[in-house]
């Protein structure tokens, strides 16, 4: 807005789309060696901070989706949260619920289900999951029975890749 009450434009943005086509592969079938190659392909942080900025996120959260994808387990994570109860934890991290609370929270992944802890606690266990995807940042859950998905937002490119990767793997081995 200061820009057009002042007669400047935006600099040009450098096109990244063919940078994040490769990434989002990568978010399906991590490489080791395509991930090193994508880090040689990021924006000049003089010239687009914002998209390097992001684009070392994503690269950040690829390696650690790789190094998962090779553990010959899942992560357990220490935590005694009474949301929880006597359920594994594989995976937390800090999220927002997107669209029905505007409040942060912590988001786990146990052995059980999902569960978000914020004002309130929201838990969604995986025979009640359908599919679970990630939009960017962004989490979304396809639920049994509702309309709509639920959409969770953890802070960073990583933390979604893994929930979803860490997610996948808790469902794909239920009877």
């Amino acid at each position: 807005m200061f820009r057009r009450l002042f007669g400047r434009t935006a600099p040009p943005q450098p096109d990244t789309s063919a940078w994040w086509r490769e990434a989002n592969a990568l978010a399906v079938s991590p490489d080791a060696d395509r991930i090193a190659a994508l880090k040689t392909q990021v924006c000049d942080p003089n010239e687009a901070p914002d998209v390097a900025e992001s684009q070392e996120e994503m690269l950040e959260g690829l390696e650690r989706l790789l190094a998962l994808v090779q553990a010959p387990a899942l992560p357990v994570v220490a935590t005694q949260h009474r949301v929880i109860g006597q359920a594994v934890c594989h995976f937390l991290a800090p999220a927002s619920l997107i669209d029905q609370v505007d409040a942060g929270g912590k988001l786990f992944v146990t052995s059980e289900r999902l569960v978000f802890a914020a004002g309130t606690v929201q838990k969604w266990p995986w025979h009640a999951i359908t599919a679970i995807s990630r939009a960017e940042r962004d989490v979304v859950i396809d639920l049994r029975g509702h309309p709509s998905a639920v959409r969770l937002r953890p802070n960073s490119y990583g933390d979604a890749l893994l929930v979803v990767a860490v997610a996948e793997r808790l469902r794909a081995n239920r009877p």
